[in-house]
């Protein structure tokens, strides 16, 4: 899914060495709302990192780090299965919603007013795909490719900053989810761009190629050998083209994941089976690839494992990578037994793994983070939540401020001392910053409530604060 520079930069050589790399792991959702198995990772070359993700209350959410510094989440809207890309022009977010692809870009900060393609049938979007194409040419590009559910796989391109027309690809039968990724074909001057995309009858991967107006296609992967029918995620390196991909999808965990790449004849390379065997049944998951500027190629995913009578006996999460003539070496120790699905994986600006997963069940999940630190502080969390009341003791009203450090939504009610909610005074989306609400000591019908002691609770993106109030008739 991920494509790095063709063409190495001098500042990029110039990297370090000697020191060990120092992973430190961050919640970055904070609340447990995860429910898709979508959450995607981008970086730049000047140590920016953004994360997307989507919750269970169907907003697009994403959060960067800028220099070992974590910033608030940006909120962008409703919406489903985020993807997100860098390239020369800066970020690029895209989802879906409904039967309309939405698109920002940005700086992972900052973003700009929104773009969109609409499907023309109708259909859901699902599975929006980006890809970034730093070249070091006078233009870059991105590609975006999505699947308009049971109908076809579209794609589109920008250059120099302007979208052009969606282009149909090809036409899907109406049960499939296909997860089109579009790729640049390496290797030349100006590269034509390449889409792939699951058929679950062949049991393979296919793809069409963009020759002029034309999509040509489809080509397959592995023909009629049953290597690839379920999750997968491709990637383009400095000289070939390569895949990472699950088997078709079993009635028990039993799947095997294999990677494969194209030769330079246009064949591809026998398929090797990266599966970890620790039980009787193992179930990889999620796989997520990437190839580094020497076509060192990095592979992350999550196996599940259960014993012959199918009980569960363990989860593990695997990074392995493979130099361009070398075997495959496992480094999972640079996870440091963190565990977790919906994997992605991109190299930051010194070629160290980014890793990004959701641990716990569904469909309470939360977005974690993994990091090279070397050298740099810990990304803070945000400031604690503020709340004060004033005056207080009061009679008959009081003003309550409370400061949100990032954007959210929250809630500030009030309970007695029972642990009873008396009153709701603010339950929706809030900026960051200082709020304030007059309480006239009434409940949520109106009623005047009686003398005594309560409790003004504020809760915002899993955190809590409360202040003692006291209203005196």
């Amino acid at each position: 899914m991920k494509f790095v520079r063709f063409l190495i930069p001098l500042f990029l050589l110039l990297i370090a060495s000697g020191a060990p790399a120092e992973y430190q792991f961050f919640n970055i959702s904070e609340t447990p709302a995860l429910d898709s198995d979508e959450c995607q990772v981008a970086s730049s070359p000047n140590g920016v990192v953004v994360v997307a993700w989507d919750e269970s209350d169907g907003i697009v959410w994403t959060r960067s780090v800028v220099h070992g510094a974590l910033r608030p989440p940006v909120a962008h809207g409703p919406g489903r299965q985020p993807t997100v890309c860098w390239n020369p022009d800066g970020f690029t977010l895209a989802w879906g919603a409904d039967d309309v692809v939405l698109i920002k870009s940005g700086n992972g900060e900052s973003w700009s007013d929104m773009e969109f393609f609409l499907n023309p049938g109708g259909g859901d979007v699902i599975y929006p795909h980006l890809t970034g194409i730093p070249l070091d040419l006078p233009f870059s590009e991105v590609y975006l490719s999505w699947e308009e559910q049971g109908a076809g796989v579209w794609f589109a391109r920008r250059l120099g900053g302007l979208w052009g027309l969606q282009e149909f690809v090809c036409p899907i039968d109406d049960y499939e989810w296909v997860q089109p990724q579009a790729l640049p074909v390496p290797g030349i001057e100006e590269p034509f761009p390449r889409v792939y995309h699951l058929d679950g009858w062949d049991m393979d991967i296919h793809y069409w190629e963009q020759m002029g107006a034309l999509w040509v296609g489809p080509f397959s992967v592995q023909p009629g050998m049953g290597y690839f029918g379920t999750d997968y995620e491709c990637a383009a390196g400095p000289l070939t083209h390569h895949v990472f991909g699950m088997g078709p999808q079993p009635t028990c965990p039993c799947n095997v994941v294999h990677y494969s790449y194209q030769l330079s004849g246009g064949d591809w390379s026998v398929p090797e089976d990266l599966t970890v065997e620790l039980d009787f049944y193992n179930w990889p998951q999620t796989p997520s690839l990437v190839v580094d500027l020497e076509g060192t190629v990095h592979a992350f995913w999550y196996q599940e494992y259960a014993d012959e009578w199918m009980n569960p006996t363990g989860e593990v999460s695997y990074y392995k990578a493979k130099p361009i003539y070398g075997v495959w070496e496992d480094r999972s120790w640079l996870l440091e037994d963190q565990v977790g699905v919906c994997n992605d994986i991109m190299l930051d600006g010194d070629m160290n793994p980014v890793f990004v997963y959701a641990t716990g069940d569904y469909p309470q999940r939360e977005v974690w983070l993994g990091l090279d630190m070397t050298g740099t502080e810990a990304p803070a969390s945000a400031a604690p939540l503020a709340l004060s009341a004033q005056p207080n003791p009061f009679n008959p009203k009081t003003t309550i401020r409370y400061t949100l450090p990032e954007a959210g939504a929250a809630t500030l009610a009030i309970y007695d001392v029972s642990g009873r909610r008396v009153a709701t005074l603010a339950d929706d989306f809030h900026a960051a910053g200082e709020h304030s609400l007059n309480w006239d000591g009434s409940d949520a019908d109106g009623r005047a409530l009686g003398s005594g002691l309560y409790l003004a609770l504020v809760e915002s993106a899993g955190r809590t604060q409360s202040e003692k109030l006291v209203l005196m008739k």
